[in-house]
């Protein structure tokens, strides 16, 4: 198998710490697989899986030091033994704007927000925040995703969530001290 991996790396210098990097860490990589994975073959696919990634990424893995090295090659196999565990377990990633869009739930606040009057609104964002002002417009004036509010403040996806997540309930929370 080593073979197979060495075709996937361009330089000698390259192939050669990849091959130490083989010899060196395979039991520890089929020991932390082996650690979230139940069965034999599905140990294999997670270790395989890995270092082929850690091949095909062989460039930037290089410099790295002995410690740092053995930090990627464990992170690296724990996380292909994850992605093999969520499939397997039939779990599925979904977005937090997928799952309320999708969610058949309703939010209380969202019923509040539905029985109120334009004028109210405005009143309560008023009284909000610039940011989480903005923030909800942005998403619930404007239409905007996640993806694209966190485009237009410049930060990751996760943090223009937990935004629109702390807006919300700073509306609600302003929404049931106006009742």
């Amino acid at each position: 198998m080593l073979a197979f991996y060495l075709s996937l790396i361009e330089g000698e210098h390259e192939k050669r710490v990849f091959s130490r990097l083989y010899e060196e860490y395979y039991g520890c990589m089929f020991a932390i697989a082996k650690n979230v994975l139940s069965d034999h073959a599905s140990v294999e696919d997670a270790v395989h899986e890995a270092f082929e990634r850690i091949a095909r990424n062989m460039a930037s893995v290089v410099d790295l030091s002995d410690g740092n090295m053995k930090a990627y090659v464990g992170t690296t196999v724990r996380n292909c033994a994850l992605n093999i565990k969520r499939k397997q377990e039939g779990l599925k990633l979904v977005s937090l704007d997928d799952y309320h869009e999708a969610s058949n739930r309703r939010d209380p606040e969202e019923d509040i927000v539905q029985t109120m009057t334009i004028d109210d609104a405005c009143e309560r964002l008023e009284e909000m925040g610039a940011c989480h002002r903005e923030v909800l417009m942005l998403r619930y004036g404007m239409g905007l995703s996640s993806s694209q509010i966190a485009a237009h403040f410049d930060i990751s996806g996760s943090s223009a969530r937990k935004r629109i997540e702390r807006a919300r309930t700073a509306f609600g929370a302003l929404i049931r001290v106006g009742e």
